[in-house]
């Protein structure tokens, strides 16, 4: 059997056409969710890459094992997913267009791993290569060099050699991550779906009221791109004769947001380091089971055809941290008992007490940010310290988070999925609930990060500064 996780970083799950968007962004993550389940209620364990990815593969929380930070380097486990599947003797793989997701933060355990920005097989593919759209035009406005932000077509490059190596009786993970629909602001490809200018490139700090709505039109221009070479990969997978066999997991690490929600004197909040609200921590999770001959008993037990559950849409919470879980269960290899995330299978399964937690603070210059939902019900809390800085405009908005924003709220997303109508005023007991609940939570990990003891980067390489200034980390 094969396991593709596929992660489209910074997608927003209602940018998505089979998730409700009113514009073809994805036609063939649509046609792909008519053969995958569609999970519509998934959650991000925090509003930035690492974090997330570190959930993906542990499937703990990032806070159980000291990767909350901006430089923390997850901790060289020895239960991760990728060395538990190569314990079991699966062949593990890992091609990634992000920064975070590499062997110098901690993301290793893969038999192979292909960081696109620092892989000189792909840069000598990218001089060889014929331009791809406007590529160069927009890389020289940003000052950085081509390699910098490597394309969903890059990906595929080193993917399409990986799958024509793969023998069909051979159990194989692979871990795709790409970065086209992550700022900075640009149309990746030749052309343009929604009329933008290709050469045009607008970065995330330089993001207003003014130009949300172009930013919002060229965000919709990356996802369409980035789903194309989605679909070139699976049509790889059926050449090769491995996609009937493979479990193919596609999703976001976490969303965007685009002015949705605003801070002191009306604000917008832009990107996704701030408050956790849906548009960052929703986001989209379709699975594409095998085939049940290729599963050991079948995913449901039973008879299925060639795409077992297809088209089905599942309601019930679920978080990056039970892709884990379900691809062991799918693979037939034991569950370490760290885990903190539930298998997806089998599909008919609910619990209505389930809680998602949620937070992220990836620096302390930033706010933290921490959300608990249980059924319709979301709990949210900001705390942002007052710190001196050097730089008057940001003490003053240090000291803004502090006192004009509210640090408790309450939404019912049953009916306000939105989060425009605070309700906490109103119902204080369910608040004390869920904050009880959330900080048991946060106490119960933070005993499990005491035994993590292994520091983050001291200092990160020139090279990769560059990387994370370009996408918007570092200032």
């Amino acid at each position: 059997m094969n396991v593709l996780v596929y992660v489209m970083d910074a997608l927003r799950a209602d940018f998505v056409s089979c998730y409700g968007h009113e514009a073809e962004t994805t036609p063939a993550i649509d046609a792909f969710a008519e053969e995958a389940v569609r999970f519509e209620n998934a959650y991000s364990t925090a509003t930035w890459t690492k974090p997330s990815a570190a959930s993906i593969l542990t499937g703990r929380q990032p806070l159980a094992v000291n990767a909350m930070g901006l430089l923390d380097k997850l901790p060289s486990l020895p239960d991760t997913l990728p060395r538990q599947l190569g314990d079991a003797g699966v062949s593990t793989t890992a091609v990634s267009a992000n920064t975070f997701v590499a062997e110098e933060f901690g993301f290793t355990g893969f038999d192979s791993f292909t960081h696109l920005q620092k892989d000189p097989t792909t840069q000598q593919r990218r001089r060889t290569a014929e331009s791809r759209g406007s590529e160069g035009e927009v890389t020289d406005e940003l000052g950085i060099d081509r390699k910098v932000i490597p394309l969903s077509e890059d990906l595929n490059d080193v993917l399409f050699d990986h799958y024509e190596s793969v023998a069909s009786d051979e159990d194989d993970f692979t871990l795709a991550w790409s970065i086209d629909t992550h700022g900075p602001y640009f149309v990746r490809g030749e052309e343009s779906h929604f009329g933008n200018d290709p050469a045009a490139v607008i970065r995330e700090s330089e993001v207003t009221t003014d130009n949300l709505d172009r930013v919002r039109s060229i965000y919709r221009d990356m996802i369409r791109y980035n789903d194309r070479q989605f679909g070139a990969l699976l049509e790889k997978l059926r050449k090769e004769g491995l996609y009937d066999e493979t479990l193919v997991v596609l999703c976001a690490d976490h969303g965007e947001s685009f002015g949705d929600h605003t801070k002191f004197f009306d604000w917008p909040i832009i990107g996704h380091s701030g408050v956790v609200y849906e548009e960052v921590v929703n986001v989209p999770l379709l699975v594409k089971f095998p085939t049940t001959d290729a599963v050991d008993g079948g995913a449901d037990g039973g008879e299925s055809g060639p795409h077992t559950f297809a088209g089905e849409s599942v309601e019930r919470l679920v978080q990056l941290t039970d892709i884990y879980p379900t691809v062991t269960d799918l693979f037939g290899v034991e569950r370490p008992d760290t885990l903190q995330g539930e298998s997806l299978v089998p599909l008919g399964s609910d619990r209505p007490d389930r809680e998602i937690f949620v937070e992220s603070r990836p620096t302390a210059e930033n706010v933290y940010s921490g959300a608990l939902r249980r059924g319709d019900e979301k709990f949210l809390t900001i705390r942002k310290d007052w710190q001196w800085r050097r730089d008057p405009r940001r003490m003053v908005e240090s000291l803004l988070w502090k006192f004009a924003v509210p640090s408790t709220l309450l939404f019912d997303l049953g009916t306000d999925p939105g989060e425009t109508t605070d309700l906490s005023d109103e119902q204080p007991e369910t608040v004390a609930q869920l904050r009880s609940s959330f900080e048991e939570t946060r106490e119960r990990l933070e005993t499990l990060s005491g035994a993590v003891t292994e520091s983050g980067l001291e200092d990160a390489a020139e090279d990769t500064e560059r990387h994370l200034e370009a996408l918007g980390y570092l200032e």
